[in-house]
Formats: C-alpha cells, structure tokens, sequence
C-alpha cells in the first residue's frame, strides 16, 4: 500500500497550528516535524532541543505534551557537531516571502532531507511551520507532491494570544517576530506596500547577525504602543493570509473549527481525500478576546482604522499580483482576498469553552 501524501501545515503563530499538528503526529502512520524552519535548531544544540515537554509548553504557552516538540529530528543531528543537518539560520526569517523562481538550493535540499527520512522509515512526513506563511507559492512549487494546508486565526484573537503572553509571562517573542519578519524583507514589493498602507515605522535591520537583529527588534517593540505593535502583527498577517489561501490545496478556518460540528466534518473529508491521512479534530476549542488585549484598555487600539488600512492593503495584493499568488488564477486570488476580509471584519464567532488552543 502506498505512503499517504507528505502534508505541510503553514501556521502563524499563535494560530492553534500546534494542536492541528498533534492530531496529526497522533497517527501511527505519520513522522511529524515541529517547526523546521525554527532558528533555535542553529542557536543550541540537539541536548538543549529535546527538551521535557513541560519545559516547552511553558516557554510557548501551550498544553503539555506528552513527548518533546522536537523528537522527530533527533535522528537528524550530526554526531560530531550536534547540529542538525543542512539547517542554516537563514531559513527562518530571510526570504520569508521567497518567489517561486527563485532557486534556494539549501532550504529545498534541507526540507527534502526530512522527507527522505521519514520515507526511510515508512511513514508520511508531516511538516508544521509557522514561518512559511509568506512563501507557500515557493514551497508549493518546489514541493509540488506534497499537499499544502493553510491554518487561518480571527487575527485579533492571534494577536491577543500574542500579547496575552507578553503581559502575563513577559515573553516578548510573538510580538517581536512580526517586526523582524518584516524588517528583514524590506526589498519586496509586498512588505514596502505593507510599511505605506499600514504606518509602519521598521527600521532596516537587515544584515546583521540573527541575534543582533531580534535584539534590535525586541528594544523597538518594547518601546512601541499597543496599536504600533498590533500594525505591524496584521500587516504579517495580511500579506501571510492572502499568500496562504491563494497558493495552498486548502485553507482550514481554526474559528469555524472550533464553532461548528458540520465543518469540522467537512475539512476531515477534505483532509482525508487529500493526504489519505485522518487526523482526530472533534475536541477543536479556541478562546476569544471580546473587548481588548489583556493589559490594555479596549480604545488604546483602534481596530476600526487598523482593518480597513488591512484591507487595503489586501486590495493593494489582489491589483498587483507577485509572489507565489501572481501565479494562482484570478479567482484564487479573488477569493484570497475576500477570506481576508471577512476574517478581517468577522464578529459572528462567539466565545466557546473547553481546551484553549493558544
């Protein structure tokens, strides 16, 4: 019997993309990579990786697991250096909004060392990011077997997650990311249109070190307001949604997940014809934020104006097609941007209890 079809989850953070992959690495017949583009793989070594599952659900604020979230690669560290093979810490955050052309020989040849293995041992790769938003055209055109999932979240919600844990544990990591993502890809079209329709004041970090670079970042965002911050996340967000949507085989809505039986038995049948894979998604909870971010007052921000500069900026995207969606016909791209604008503008979704998918 042939493998089921290797899956690439393309999360943001804070998006639930965490608790969508543990259904999946639930499955017997699956291997599945946690955030291969992660930075840390290049800053620390396999020890300090495969850390106690309590240790990692703390730092990310996320449900403890039973297993560490990076198990799967401990095969693939080499044992004289301790790193893992063929990563490079460029892959994390430069060429976040790679063009299909472009070569990028590491990266595919990285990305296909994790499916070889998992080939070798007989099971179907499944591979979560949550810093691939931006270049799903790119890995869909290099990765073209694979089949690609877009994880979308209420960008509000994701936001507050976001912020909730920067008020709560001062853990500035969500909130600083965005920034750097975006400053350090100044040179496309997509984030100079983000930085003019959004107000966004980055700063060009570009070329220095990783670490110099996050340092620099974190010193700015520290220093921003609320609203600053909350720009600079929806401004990712956009270009990221309406790149994902335009170029993945499916878009799985972790708001309607949570909300409805009916479609959650849809993006299982989805799921299943696609991939041949059957992950469990009946326990789907997510929280909402009804007013404002915790720590903030509800009009420190005004979510008004910062959706409909959004949403010109999707506009923007959808009249001067580039990266992976130039490729995509007109109706995926139309479409692209009218699920950005109701994700944008959508207050239906009512808060529901049960496990926090954070």
């Amino acid at each position: 019997m042939p493998l089921p079809r290797a899956v690439f989850l393309h999360t943001g953070w804070r998006s639930s993309g965490t608790w969508i992959w543990e259904q999946f690495r639930a499955l017997p017949e699956v291997v599945a990579f946690y955030e291969p583009l992660h930075e840390q793989f290049a800053l620390v070594r396999r020890s300090e990786l495969v850390k106690p599952p309590a240790h990692a659900a703390r730092i990310h604020g996320h449900p403890e697991s039973m297993r560490p979230y990076f198990e799967e690669f401990e095969p693939l560290f080499s044992r004289t250096t301790g790193r893992l093979r063929y990563y490079k810490i460029a892959f994390a955050v430069d060429e976040y909004f790679a063009v299909p052309e472009r070569r990028h020989r590491g990266l595919a040849r990285y990305l296909q060392s994790l499916l070889d293995f998992a080939t070798s041992i007989g099971k179907a790769p499944v591979l979560k990011f949550a810093r691939s938003m931006g270049r799903v055209g790119w890995l869909r055109q290099n990765f073209s077997h694979a089949v690609h999932v877009a994880v979308l979240r209420d960008p509000w919600t994701q936001w507050a997650s976001s912020w909730k844990m920067y008020a709560d544990e001062e853990n500035d990591y969500f909130v600083v990311m965005p920034r750097m993502v975006l400053a350090s890809n100044l040179a496309d079209p997509r984030v100079r249109a983000a930085v003019e329709r959004m107000g966004l004041a980055l700063g060009s970090p570009a070329g220095r070190t990783f670490g110099a670079r996050h340092k620099a970042c974190e010193a700015v965002a520290r220093g921003a307001s609320p609203e600053a911050l909350y720009r600079v996340f929806l401004a990712l967000w956009t270009l990221c949604a309406y790149e994902a949507i335009a170029c993945a085989h499916t878009c799985v809505d972790i708001d309607k997940l949570a909300a409805s039986s009916d479609y959650r038995a849809r993006v299982q049948a989805t799921l299943a014809a696609l991939t041949g894979l059957t992950p469990d998604l009946t326990d789907a909870r997510t929280s909402r934020h009804a007013l404002g971010p915790p720590g903030t007052d509800a009009g420190a921000i005004d979510a008004d104006r910062c959706r409909a500069d959004a949403l010109a900026l999707a506009q923007w995207l959808l009249d001067h097609p580039t990266g992976g969606a130039a490729r995509a016909p007109l109706a995926a791209r139309e479409d692209a941007f009218e699920v950005v604008r109701a994700k944008l503008f959508d207050r239906a979704l009512t808060p529901s209890d049960g496990n926090r998918l954070e």
